[in-house]
């Protein structure tokens, strides 16, 4: 636990105690378990005896404290969720550097560089303490961090192989898989589903439902089954899958009963085609990054010894264990991470360390 979150956590201590007392004020005040007294009128009921699921006054004080405690509670002792912020790597581990903290929005994720390599896009929301605030947004910004503009609301975008269209999620009615074009306007309703992944070849837009991975075929509308995650033992399929460079394989997160997370590949047409876990543990982050160049392929975990998220790369052809990617910034958490077209660099979204 961090210092911040220790004051925390004492202020909220101290806000109980003073909760308490001023709670145990009011029922000494008026006696263990007293009611007001009744006076029987037009339409008035007679006192009820307490019976199955009525509560008790210790449990009425239990409820006075806990709400006192929230009143009293400073705002400081709410945990404030660390803003993040961009940054760009060498994709030989060289040339660290911040590119641009969107200002008003804290939360940001899933950045998505365009096919031309001038610009990426990513989604944003803001926060109150903890808690998201309205809905999340898409916004485009420059390479270089300049000129960011918001497009629409919408989450997770991934660009068309031309860069006229994203496809984005929606939480906000009509929700759903959303294709917009590039200056944000809607065109398409796609499906009622989330975590929207478009391919490079243009051909295909993965998704996840439940414990399956399915796509939906650009040109006809069809929809295809990938993976049924019932087939190997998951729980949930999760988000922000990633395709392989040739559009043949699908890199995604799942989750097993025991709470076990794997990386995993899958072919394109389906897992009995093939599939391939990757990596096997806990504290797998929800995001890949798979270089144009088909051999290395990003991740995050938390790392136990530090306490912080970071980055990993593993060959997706090999069988080694994942190893720290060079050049990264290890104070800091990083989240969210996508490639140029060019392989040169990668576009990282990072954090302070809570």
């Amino acid at each position: 636990m961090s210092d911040s979150n220790d004051r925390a956590a004492v202020q909220v201590g101290l806000a109980l105690s003073r909760g308490t007392r001023v709670a145990n004020r009011l029922q000494n005040a008026a006696g263990e378990g007293a009611r007001p007294p009744f006076v029987a009128g037009e339409g008035a009921r007679p006192p009820v005896a307490m019976g199955e699921g009525a509560r008790p006054p210790w449990a009425i004080r239990r409820l006075i404290v806990v709400a006192l405690a929230v009143c009293l509670a400073p705002a400081a002792a709410l945990a404030q969720t660390p803003p993040k912020a961009f940054y760009s790597l060498n994709a030989d581990g060289t040339g660290w550097r911040k590119l641009f903290q969107l200002e008003g929005y804290p939360a940001c994720g899933s950045p998505a560089v365009s096919p031309d390599g001038k610009e990426f896009a990513f989604d944003a929301w803001q926060m109150a303490g903890n808690q998201q605030q309205g809905p999340a947004k898409l916004f485009v910004v420059g390479l270089d961090g300049a000129n960011a503009r918001e497009l629409c609301p919408g989450q997770m975008p991934t660009w068309s192989p031309d860069g006229k269209f994203l496809v984005c999620s929606r939480s906000a009615e009509p929700s759903g898989l959303w294709i917009v074009t590039a200056e944000g306007k809607d065109h398409k309703l796609v499906a009622p589903a989330w975590g929207a992944q478009w391919s490079p070849d243009g051909k295909r837009i993965a998704y996840y439902s439940g414990p399956r991975i399915l796509t939906y075929e650009v040109e006809s509308g069809e929809t295809r089954q990938v993976l049924s995650g019932d087939n190997h033992g998951y729980r949930q399929v999760f988000w922000n899958m990633t395709w392989s460079p040739d559009s043949s394989q699908i890199c995604f997160k799942a989750a097993k009963p025991d709470g076990t997370e794997e990386m995993a590949l899958v072919d394109a047409g389906g897992d009995e085609f093939g599939f391939k876990v990757r990596w096997s543990g806990k504290g797998l982050w929800v995001d890949f990054a798979w270089h144009p160049r088909g051999d290395r392929l990003v991740m995050a975990i938390r790392r136990p010894e530090t306490k912080r998220v970071q980055l990993f790369e593993v060959d997706p052809d090999a069988d080694d264990p994942p190893v720290l990617v060079a050049g990264q910034d290890e104070n800091l958490n990083h989240f969210g991470m996508n490639w140029t077209p060019d392989g040169e660099q990668l576009i990282v979204v990072s954090s302070a360390a809570q």
